[in-house]
C-alpha cells in the first residue's frame, strides 16, 4: 500500500500551514494551527474544528486523482454531530464536481451514521453507502476510514469493516475533477464540529489488518475499563 499523504493535525504553530507528512500536499487551515491545537492520539496533539468556519483545505492535485481504488483514514471525536459534517471530501455540486466524500449523515441519537458518497464519471450521478448499525456519538474518539474498489465499498470503524446500504446509481469508475480536497468540511457549507487527527490518503485498498496497524499506531489503551470497539472516551484515554 502507498501513503499519499498524511496530514497529522500536530502543527500548532502561529501559521496557517498544515504540513503533509507523507507527501508534497501541504493544507491550510482558516486560522493560525496553534489557536486550534488540542489532544490528539498521534503525537498528542490534533485540530479542534469549530463547526462554522473551520476547515483545512488542500489544493486539487493529480496525486488524488483516483479511478478504481484509494482508501481515507481519520481520527474523529465529534463534539456536537451535524447532517453532512465533512471528515475527508473532494465534492462540489458546483460546477458538478462530485468526485468523493467521507461524511456523517444524520443529526444525533440513531441517525448519527457514517456515509461515502460517490461521484460517476460526469460528477452527476451519486453512489452513497451509509453504516447500517454504528451509530457516531459525541465526545467518543474514533478512528473511521474506507475503502473503494471499483465501486465496492467498505467503511470501517476502529479497524471493523462495518455492513452498510447502498442507494443511487452504483459508481465503478471515479470522476477526476479540478477540486480541493478538504478536511472537516463538505461541500463547501457543512463543517465538522470536533477535533480530528491523522488524516491519510492511500493509492490502494487497506485491509482491515492495515486498519487495525492504523489504530495501533494511535497508541491508545483505556485507563479504566474495557476497550470494547465502540467509541474511545476522551477522558479514558493516554497516550502510550
Amino acid at each position: 500500500m502507498a501513503l499519499i499523504s498524511r496530514w497529522k493535525l500536530n502543527d500548532g504553530a502561529a501559521s496557517t500551514t498544515v504540513l503533509d507528512s507523507a507527501g508534497s500536499n501541504p493544507g491550510v487551515s482558516q486560522q493560525n494551527t496553534n489557536l486550534l491545537s488540542v489532544f490528539g492520539p498521534i503525537e498528542n496533539r490534533a485540530i479542534s474544528f469549530n463547526g462554522t468556519s473551520d476547515d483545512v483545505t488542500v489544493s486539487d492535485s493529480a496525486d488524488y486523482d483516483f479511478s478504481t481504488a484509494f482508501s481515507g483514514v481519520s481520527w474523529i471525536n465529534p463534539t456536537a454531530v451535524g447532517d453532512n459534517d465533512g471528515i475527508i471530501t473532494r465534492y462540489l455540486t458546483a460546477g458538478d464536481k462530485r468526485e468523493w466524500a467521507f461524511i456523517i449523515t444524520g443529526t444525533s441519537g440513531t441517525e448519527a451514521k457514517l456515509a461515502v458518497l460517490l461521484g460517476n464519471s460526469g460528477g452527476t450521478d451519486i453512489s452513497q453507502e451509509i453504516t447500517d448499525s454504528v451509530v457516531i456519538s459525541n465526545e467518543l474518539w474514533y478512528l473511521v476510514g474506507f475503502t473503494y474498489d471499483a465501486g465496492t465499498i467498505i467503511i470501517y470503524v476502529n479497524a471493523v469493516p462495518i455492513a452498510s446500504t447502498t442507494t443511487g446509481t452504483h459508481v465503478v469508475t471515479l470522476n477526476n475533477e479540478a477540486v480541493d480536497l478538504t478536511i472537516g468540511l463538505f461541500n463547501g457549507a457543512t463543517y465538522f464540529d470536533g477535533v480530528q487527527d491523522d488524516v491519510r490518503i492511500y493509492d490502494s485498498v487497506l485491509s482491515a489488518s492495515d486498519m487495525n496497524q492504523i489504530l495501533k499506531e494511535g497508541a491508545i489503551k483505556m485507563v479504566r475499563g474495557r476497550y470494547d470497539g465502540s467509541g474511545l472516551p476522551k477522558d479514558r484515554i493516554i497516550n502510550r
